[in-house]
């Protein structure tokens, strides 16, 4: 074969080569530009929602699963479905990165789980409380109330017949310095009320003027002495810290997503990738 005959089937092989290169690619980008919009709405949808998820831990009212859709899957079964696990379920998940879909998803679950042991934590703060009668001067109670367990409800003696008190949650024991601000204002005329009620379990406590063996300082300090002796409730506030760390890094690469859903490098790996699929 002569040496025109060569170039010329060279520059030819070259321009297919780079003519399907570029339609390849085109055609990836334009599938890109399509979906792009509804990438985003996806993206968008679950950074709000571990942002939401961010917010409630450091209020110390940790959503749980029951915040969500209940699904009835039979008679005697109700699922809760929430933001990452229904985009799953209905398939929009497929739609992006899969390694901040596996993330989420992980993430999403171990959440709904703090939020379920910190429910579980009310019960160890009501009954270290309740159980603390050395704290107490003679007249606590427990009282008669709609559940099942009476002791779920506790009053300390109220030796100034006070009817006024300061309403709180008992989430609130999970941040220190919001109880000893609580603590401060209690007064001769004005008790404190501590109260939680869930789906499946409901708590109350009342403490009024005078009723305490110690001073409110030093009650508060008793009280979480003997809290963070509980592996539950000391675990718990390790677990919400690291927890922060992780929705936080991951809503940074979401942030991302957002604003550019397809790098250029997913563009060109996946373009060659899908002819392989």
């Amino acid at each position: 074969m002569s040496q025109s005959w060569q170039t010329v089937l060279i520059s030819l092989c070259t321009s297919l080569i780079v003519s399907l290169f570029t339609f390849i690619l085109g055609l990836k980008s334009g599938k890109n530009q399509a979906d792009r919009g509804k990438v985003q709405e996806i993206y968008k949808k679950i950074y709000a929602h571990f942002e939401d998820l961010r917010e409630s831990i450091k209020k110390d009212k940790p959503k749980t699963w029951s915040n969500y859709k209940a699904v009835k899957t039979d008679l005697y079964y109700t699922q809760y479905v929430p933001i990452v696990a229904e985009l799953r379920q209905n398939g929009d998940l497929l739609y992006i990165d899969s390694s901040i879909a596996s993330k989420a998803s992980d993430l999403e679950i171990k959440l709904m789980n703090f939020g379920s042991d910190e429910s579980k934590s009310v019960g160890i703060i009501h009954q270290t409380i309740s159980d603390a009668h050395e704290l107490f001067a003679d007249g606590w109670k427990y009282r008669e109330c709609n559940n099942v367990d009476k002791t779920n409800s506790f009053e300390t003696a109220n030796p100034h017949k006070c009817n006024r008190h300061i309403l709180a949650d008992y989430r609130d024991w999970f941040n220190r310095s919001e109880i000893e601000r609580l603590f401060s204002a209690v007064s001769d005329d004005c008790g404190m009320n501590f109260s939680y009620r869930s789906k499946t379990a409901s708590f109350s406590l009342d403490i009024w003027p005078d009723s305490l063996n110690v001073p409110c300082a030093k009650f508060v300090e008793q009280i979480y002495e003997l809290l963070y002796k509980n592996s539950t409730f000391s675990g718990n506030r390790n677990a919400k810290e690291n927890y922060l760390i992780e929705i936080e890094k991951l809503n940074k690469k979401i942030a991302k997503k957002v604003k550019e859903p397809f790098s250029f490098w997913n563009t060109f790996f996946g373009a060659f990738a899908d002819l392989f699929r």
